[in-house]
């Protein structure tokens, strides 16, 4: 499995049912703190059985951050307010339209754990408590059905910084641990 950040981000961008608000909330800046520094990196998913991989990790032009070899996404960090946990909320946007998703990532010293592709299956009532938008959310039974599956298409998004904030507060509250990947720099 190839784990890097681009192109786990842009998986994400792709799944349906994934954390997804259709404008960017956060223009990459330049400027802008960031959690993580230019470098090698060694990258590992949760599963075990996938081997971890080295990933060189650069800072673009714009503020953004990509990897040398894949430019088909870039990814923003953007501290999340209202957590005394050291959480950065992780804006993916594809370099082909002006759509983005979200995740979490979590900075512990040099390690960083994250949850890039929040699932909207399971998180529907944080993200409409939050003031988010779940659309084709077709409940087991809803046709009469009581052991039909949840559709594979149920899209969370979030019109604005405000309510994307309070669903990433609700679920990082739900998830002390953020388990799905880890990138620990290594060199630069």
């Amino acid at each position: 499995m190839r784990f890097s950040i681009p192109s786990i981000l842009l998986a994400a961008l792709m799944l349906s049912g994934c954390w997804w608000s259709g404008p960017i909330l956060y223009p990459p800046d330049a400027m802008a703190t960031q959690p993580i520094a230019a470098g090698l990196y060694e990258a590992r998913s949760a599963d075990p059985a996938d081997k971890p991989e080295r990933v060189q990790i650069s800072r673009l032009s714009n503020g953004a951050w990509g990897e040398k070899t894949d430019q088909g996404s870039w990814t923003f960090f953007v501290r999340l307010p209202g957590t005394p946990r050291d959480l950065w909320i992780m804006e993916t946007i594809a370099t082909d339209s002006a759509d983005a998703g979200y995740g979490l990532m979590e900075r512990s010293g040099d390690r960083l754990t994250m949850d890039p592709m929040i699932l909207c299956h399971g998180t529907q009532k944080i993200v409409r408590a939050a003031g988010g938008v779940v659309e084709n959310d077709d409940a087991p039974g809803a046709d009469g059905s009581a052991d039909r599956p949840l559709s594979n298409n149920v899209v969370c998004r979030f019109e604005d910084r405000a309510a994307l904030e309070r669903g990433l507060l609700a679920y990082a509250a739900a998830h002390p641990r953020l388990e799905s990947g880890m990138l620990t720099r290594i060199g630069d």
